[in-house]
């Protein structure tokens, strides 16, 4: 019989943004990452929707102004990107190695039809990257990119 994650113990404090509101008038919930997880934590009920999907450990998250979408993102040897639909607790896109270093930090449009990402450190002096991806569409590619050097600041 294979293993099944049930309840997740303890969050995520080193991620910026980690903990998010999902409270709407259809629900009281909160959203944060316990290692290479997602939690919908449903207030109310005290029950858990857990997003597993992700090898590495999450590295950034961001939630839509309509608390519909929740992105999750990593970092490691096969970072991935994920768009889930919050209600459903279901993945509806994935996106592998958005970055070859993986995803330091994101956010998310006001519509949420795109999402911004920076790449890792890569820590050889070689320039991060930040990505536009216009997510609703079929591609798994960024509309745009940009080398992002220090000296730009």
């Amino acid at each position: 019989e294979a293993l099944a994650l049930r309840w997740v113990f303890g969050f995520n404090k080193d991620i910026v943004g980690g903990v998010h509101s999902l409270t709407d008038e259809y629900r009281n919930a909160i959203f944060y990452v316990a290692s290479n997880n997602g939690v919908i934590y449903d207030l109310s009920n005290r029950t858990q929707k857990i997003l597993q999907g992700h090898a590495n450990t999450i590295s950034a998250c961001c939630v839509s102004e309509d608390k519909r979408w929740v992105v999750t993102a990593d970092v490691g040897p096969d970072p991935m990107l994920i768009i889930w639909d919050s209600y459903t607790a279901l993945p509806v896109k994935t996106i592998a190695r958005p970055h070859a270093t993986g995803v330091t930090a994101m956010d998310i449009s006001l519509d949420g039809k795109h999402i911004v990402t920076l790449s890792r450190d890569p820590g050889d002096g070689a320039a991060q990257v930040i990505s536009l991806w216009s997510w609703m569409t079929d591609t798994d590619e960024p509309a745009v990119s940009a080398e992002v050097v220090v000296g730009d600041f």
